[in-house]
């Protein structure tokens, strides 16, 4: 009686295992939900694009036009208020709100006195990387987690059809506590260094026999310890799923963004009023072939079109109209533990055109060569240097920011997860 208690209680942990498994994301052992693993997996570039949480950044530290600026994911700003929102049917329901940015920024003169300010709005009109909220993803994360699971089930089918014989035989009672324990820690063990071949002889012939049998349909596992019997089931898991992400990673983001700057005008007693509006259109698109590369690179373009205050006239307006497009590819070096980006160099080229009246002695049509150098100081700390250099004047400007991209969310989603888990 004892042995079935103890065999029953051996069988509930192997279901908990595989339901565990299926439950949580693959190699996800943290207890940390969705939100903040799609959050740290993606590059600096991205978030300066659409942050899915808070961002601060101080721009021009060293130049005249300095600016401290604060973007704002409006779901997060929500769901600090209100815990509710976090909840799996709300967090789908508001995917629309997720999508959304708001930006505030003010400018300061050298002296670091304000002097003006901004404020605006971003959208994703595409944002195919929110594998949060995807079936695709989760039904191909059911899909390669399908055969681990099958055969926890036959494991478990395994021990309970030779739970009557065990009193009698205590060799058969050694035998199916390891075979128990070794094959459900070669599925889960996340240090990767339980192999297939760590386990007893005997208990890798029965589990070979299991796996080989072609009406189990486990071609996979098969393959994968035909192949290295030196590899762990959960490393290849692992794998599986960081490819996965990665394909999610290569997905297209295309934002719109409408910003409006306030500035001190000569012409209405140094009151505050609009000097610029400026419309942007964003697209990024990842071109990482595998999960593994230690180099990865993502296609960026942008396209603006401004309308600014035109300095010849002596009333405020918007005359002054300028085109804006910047292709450029981004390289990002990811570590090779978290798989998160440590180091960034983006190589840009930025064509301009004014189509209102010009200046004595401006051009119509003007470029620049821009290189972006991001690093991260710590955590979710940049530093990003921009240069960019005129080839028909041949000057270089450069700009040196600070940039804290932050989850103010973290500690409300793991609460909730923790509750909701207990």
């Amino acid at each position: 009686m004892k042995y079935k208690m103890k065999y029953s209680f051996l069988l509930l942990l192997i279901t908990i295992s595989a339901y565990t498994y299926g439950q949580n994301a693959v190699g996800d052992t943290s207890g940390t939900i969705a939100p903040i693993i799609a959050d740290s997996l993606e590059s600096g570039n991205y978030k300066d694009v659409l942050t899915s949480f808070f961002q601060l950044a101080y721009n021009d530290i060293t130049g005249p036009g300095k600016e401290v600026a604060f973007d704002a994911n409006v779901f997060a700003i929500l769901a600090k208020g209100n815990k509710n929102l976090l909840i799996d049917s709300n967090y789908v329901k508001y995917n629309h709100l997720r999508n959304l940015n708001i930006n505030f920024s003010v400018k300061l003169d050298s002296t670091y006195h304000p002097n003006g300010f901004s404020f605006g709005f971003k959208y994703a009109l595409i944002n195919g990387r929110d594998y949060t909220i995807s079936r695709y993803y989760l039904a191909q994360l059911a899909k390669n987690a399908g055969e681990e699971n099958k055969l926890t089930d036959l494991i478990a089918t395994y021990v309970r059809a030779r739970t009557s014989a065990l009193n009698a035989d205590p060799a058969q009672i050694s035998f199916i506590d390891s075979f128990m324990v070794q094959p459900i820690r070669w599925l889960t063990d996340t240090t990767y260094s339980y192999v297939f071949s760590s386990m007893d002889k005997n208990v890798q012939d029965t589990l070979y026999s299991i796996i080989s049998d072609t009406g189990n349909h486990l071609p996979n596992l098969l393959k994968l310890i035909k192949g290295n019997k030196n590899i762990s089931a959960r490393q290849e898991l692992d794998k599986r799923k960081s490819d996965l992400l990665n394909d999610f990673q290569n997905n297209p983001l295309w934002t719109i963004n409408a910003n409006s700057t306030f500035l001190p005008n000569a012409a209405s007693n140094n009151k505050m009023a609009l000097n610029s509006l400026t419309l942007y259109s964003e697209f990024l698109k990842g071109m990482s072939k595998t999960s593994s590369a230690s180099i990865k690179s993502e296609f960026d373009v942008l396209a603006a079109y401004t309308f600014t205050n035109d300095s010849m006239q002596v009333q405020n307006n918007l005359m002054r109209n300028i085109f804006t497009f910047q292709p450029g590819v981004n390289f990002y070096l990811n570590t090779k533990n978290t798989g998160k980006s440590c180091l960034e160099f983006k190589l840009s080229g930025t064509y301009y055109h004014t189509f209102s009246t010009l200046m004595p002695g401006q051009k119509a049509d003007s470029s620049t060569i821009n290189a972006d150098i991001r690093v991260r100081i710590i955590n979710d700390l940049w530093l990003p240097i921009s240069i960019k250099y005129d080839p028909q004047t041949g000057n270089v400007f450069g700009l040196l920011n600070v940039k804290c991209n932050f989850t103010g969310m973290k500690n409300a989603l793991k609460s909730l997860y923790t509750k909701n888990n207990n």
